[in-house]
């Protein structure tokens, strides 16, 4: 859903068709930085760095899940891209991570995958929605319950996609391409 997403704002060829392909993925992904919240195993910041991101920061507030983001992402050799946080989401979305140091900045694509049963999801996107540590045009995924209802937007973002899985929901989110936002390109 994300490529898709991303190639939908490919540039066009001269004669208007897309000039990427559905074969392209690697190179869909390529400069881009990802930010994986309540990262859980980093399955998802992962798979995004299997398809070529850049960069991704995992942000857990398990230990236990921490150690096991560290473990896969030396079993899957992609150790030098990612560095993993214990914190919770609302530090990180405050900027500040362990040790004092601020998160970095300029994230192309958010995973978001919160406990199903948080009554603060809508009150996190809303908070998520004037993030200055995206790019402009980031995409924030959500995946919530189906008995859980977000919004047509918050804030600055504003829905993309929808897909449903059973009782599970993936939603897309859009910033809005708007003044202001950090877009520092530097890998952390």
């Amino acid at each position: 859903m994300v490529e898709s997403l991303w190639w939908e704002e490919a540039p066009a060829s001269p004669e208007g068709a897309s000039m990427v392909t559905s074969g392209d993925a690697f190179l869909v992904y390529r400069g881009k930085r990802v930010l994986d919240l309540c990262a859980g195993t980093g399955a998802l910041g992962i798979e995004a760095l299997s398809r070529g991101a850049d960069w991704a920061d995992f942000v857990e507030s398990s230990i236990k899940c921490c150690r096991l983001i560290g473990e896969n992402l030396e079993r899957t050799h992609l150790q030098e891209r990612g560095r993993v946080y214990h914190c919770d989401v609302e530090r990180a979305m405050e900027g500040i991570v362990p040790g004092g140091k601020a998160i970095e900045s300029g994230y192309d694509l958010v995973l978001f995958d919160p406990p199903y049963a948080d009554p603060r999801i809508s009150e996190t996107l809303e908070a998520m929605a004037h993030a200055q540590w995206v790019r402009p045009g980031a995409l924030l995924v959500v995946e919530h319950s189906k008995r859980v209802t977000l919004a047509e937007g918050y804030g600055g973002l504003r829905i993309a996609r929808t897909r449903r899985h059973g009782d599970t929901c993936i939603t897309i989110y859009r910033w809005r391409k708007e003044a202001g936002r950090v877009a520092n390109s530097g890998v952390g």
